[in-house]
């Protein structure tokens, strides 16, 4: 690229942008990327999706009693939650994320708390909302786990051995 100076032999400033995006955007409600988007950031580029299926076809307990497991309650970190969970132990609810293929995506994870709390907030958007219980990617302690009430939104502290279901996210 050849700069072009002014008469005083200073750089012209272009005002054109000089490398173009061209990847989609995508705004809350949308449906993209394999299921509803919740959540974006960086003007729509990044961001993650709720799964359709909504776990329909059973209940699950989140698992590992007795074992205490580093996670995060942020937004974009169900993902390391997920892996963390399964580093350590057998989860049925983070293996059934993991092990979801659903409109042609196999990288689906267990929300945060954060995450579930999104959803929760974008909840008009949604399919429906009859089940009580909703699993989160968070421990409470080494013998409970955060789930979202669905009702009020509240999350709780309940048993791992509690069976709930689980909406696998995952991120674009």
């Amino acid at each position: 690229m050849k700069l072009q100076l002014d008469a005083n032999n200073q750089v012209l400033l272009n005002t054109k942008r000089l490398l173009v995006d061209d990847r989609p955007t995508y705004t809350t409600g949308q449906y993209a990327q394999g299921g509803i988007v919740v959540y974006t950031y960086n003007d729509g580029l990044n961001g993650f999706v709720i799964d359709l299926s909504g776990n329909t076809s059973g209940i699950v307990t989140w698992g590992c009693p007795g074992i205490n497991i580093s996670t995060s309650a942020a937004i974009l970190e169900g993902g390391n939650n997920t892996v963390n969970i399964l580093a350590l132990c057998y989860s049925p609810a983070a293996a059934y994320c993991t092990g979801l293929t659903s409109s042609g995506y196999n990288d689906w994870v267990m929300p945060s708390k954060d995450e579930l709390t999104e959803i929760w907030n974008n909840r008009a958007l949604l399919d429906s909302l009859s089940v009580n219980l909703w699993a989160s990617g968070n421990q409470a302690s080494n013998s409970t786990a955060y789930y979202l009430r669905v009702s009020d939104g509240a999350l709780i502290s309940q048993s791992v051995g509690l069976t709930s279901r689980v909406r696998a996210i995952r991120y674009f």
